[in-house]
Parts: structure tokens; sequence; C-alpha cells
């Protein structure tokens, strides 16, 4: 049974600029204690301004022994740069330009060695997909994937089989509303969707299945009662790898 792929859309949460890591324990008995619910907390501040600008909606992941940010939205002005640190505190702007489109919103990934930026916002759903073995040069792998373009979602790294058997779906939505002119205010809205689907993962068959965010309800239903989610299903036999012809010779 594979799992082909599944995207969880939901809303990205901000993170702050002020990189915070958790902060070394003195090794003495106080300290060994159970820390209290007076304690301070055990953060401290890592570094604060960072060199590079204030941004939201932007990517981060973990590749190559160093943390890693990739564009986003500084002061309503997309961004494309990428920068890298090996500690949090000391950063260096490996480019200011990368060649995908300046963008937030977007996902990165680390897969294969190497990082993966896919979809996101730039003025226009984007639905492109580019990685990247340094974070310099760049190679765009497909410029229209066969999912629509799209912000405000999630990617995973996933390769393996799941055991025959029932197994749940969570799925978490974020639905953001969009409007110019007179429906402006639509862009302060937020709606929340919590959705689960139990499947059968049945020995021998590959399953997709795909998750869509759609509106119900036409335009006499009020508007927190229409976004909604549905399971789209489609199981097929699944083709015996030459390995395992082989095992049954």
């Amino acid at each position: 049974m594979t799992v082909r792929r599944l995207i969880r859309s939901f809303a990205r949460a901000t993170m702050a600029l002020a990189l915070l890591a958790l902060a070394k324990t003195p090794i003495d008995a106080e300290a060994a204690k159970e820390p209290g619910p007076d304690d301070p907390p055990f953060w401290r501040l890592v570094v604060e301004p960072l060199p590079f600008a204030p941004r939201i909606w932007h990517g981060v992941v973990v590749h190559d022994d160093k943390l890693w940010v990739l564009g986003g939205n500084a002061k309503d002005s997309w961004l494309n740069d990428v920068w890298s640190s090996p500690d949090g505190e000391n950063w260096t702007e490996v480019t200011a330009a990368a060649p995908w489109s300046p963008r937030s919103q977007h996902q990165c990934v680390v897969h294969d060695g190497r990082i993966w930026v896919v979809g996101g916002y730039d003025g226009t759903l984007r639905n492109d997909v580019w990685s990247s073995r340094d974070g310099k040069q760049w190679e765009l792998v497909t410029e229209a994937a066969p999912w629509s373009g799209r912000t405000d979602f999630r990617a995973e790294v996933f390769n393996g089989r799941i055991v025959p058997g029932n197994h749940q779906l969570s799925v978490q939505l974020v639905y953001r509303g969009h409007g110019f002119g007179l429906f402006s205010y639509l862009e302060g809205y937020r709606f929340k969707v919590q959705s689960s689907y139990t499947f059968n993962a049945e020995p021998g068959k590959a399953l997709t299945i795909k998750v869509v965010g759609f509106e119900k309800g036409g335009l006499t239903a009020e508007l927190k009662d229409r976004p909604a989610v549905r399971y789209d299903v489609d199981v097929q036999r699944e083709e015996p790898t030459k390995g395992s012809e082989g095992a049954r010779k």
C-alpha cells in the first residue's frame, strides 16, 4: 500500500525574526531541579536584529547543518533572497536574488540532499517547483506542476509504505478572504476548517487521496458556513516490481 502524495493545507504561522534558542542549563544541584511555574523560561536571545529585512510568510529549513531563510514578504514587497547560518547568530547572504520569482507563502522542504521551493504567491498563485544543493544555484524542476497554484499550504516529504488496515488522515485548513473595491473587507476574514478521513489500506493497491477545499452553500449561505473540504480518492492495483516478480518464481 503506497500513499503517493498527501498535501495538507493550512495557514503558515508568522515566525519572529528574533531567533530564540534553548539555553543550556547550568550543571549544579539547583539547576538540576525541575523548573517551577514561577521560574523564568529557559530561552535566550541569540541575535537581534538580524542582518536581513524583517519579513513574514518566508521559508525556513535545515540543510547541510545550517539554518536557511528563503524569500517572504517585507513591507508588502516580495523577496527571493536566500540566507544561511550555522548557528542562528552569524548569517550569510547566499544570494540576493534567486532565479525563482520573489514570493511569499511558499513551501520549502529538504529532500534528496536538496532544498526545494514549492508554489507560493508572487501576485499570482504559483505551482512551479525549484531545487538547489547550495541555495545559490537553482534548477527549475517544473514550471507548472499538475496541481493548481496555491498559497497557505504545506508540503511534506514522505517515502515509504503504511501497513494494511484502517488509517485516519487529519486536515486543518484556514481559508483567507480575498476581495477588492466594495468587497475589500473580505481580506480580513479567516475561516478554520478541521476535518478527518478514515481510509482502508489494502495490500497490493495504491491509494491516492486528494484533499480539496471548496465553497459550499452558494450566495445564500453565511460566510462562516461556506468553507468546506472533500476527499477525492483513487485506488489502483499496484504493478509488481521486477524484484517482487522474481521472488514469487
